[in-house]
């Protein structure tokens, strides 16, 4: 019977170290899971404030897209209206030529008219 005491005492010094060492890693990944709780949470915050970056980023970059489309709608209206002016200068510049030609013509006749009147 000393014997059956003095296994079930063994048996239990045993289990009390197994129960502690089970404690021990029980607390050790406890403190574990908190760390990295602690990291996740670190993590979600530095995504949620790169997400907001991105956001901010895009909406900098849809202003400014529609900027640039504004901009190059008018370029393309001055450049319509440069290409416009072009046509109506050069069309003023033959008329002009036409208008000289015709003073020209009508200065010599005014000239021969006055010879005439005055011989």
């Amino acid at each position: 019977m000393e014997r059956e005491i003095e296994g079930v005492k063994v048996q239990r010094a045993e289990m009390w170290r197994e129960i502690t060492r089970l404690k021990e890693m029980n607390e050790s990944r406890t403190r574990e899971s908190g760390e990295q709780a602690d990291k996740l949470k670190g993590l979600d915050f530095e995504i949620q404030r790169t997400q907001a970056h991105i956001q901010d980023t895009q909406q900098l970059l849809d202003v400014r897209s529609a900027d640039l489309r504004n901009k190059q709608l008018g370029l393309e209206d001055a450049d319509r209206e440069n290409n416009r002016v072009r046509e109506q200068n050069a069309k003023l510049g033959n008329d002009n030529g036409a208008l000289r030609r015709d003073n020209e013509r009508v200065a010599a006749e005014n000239y021969d008219i006055r010879k005439e009147v005055d011989f």
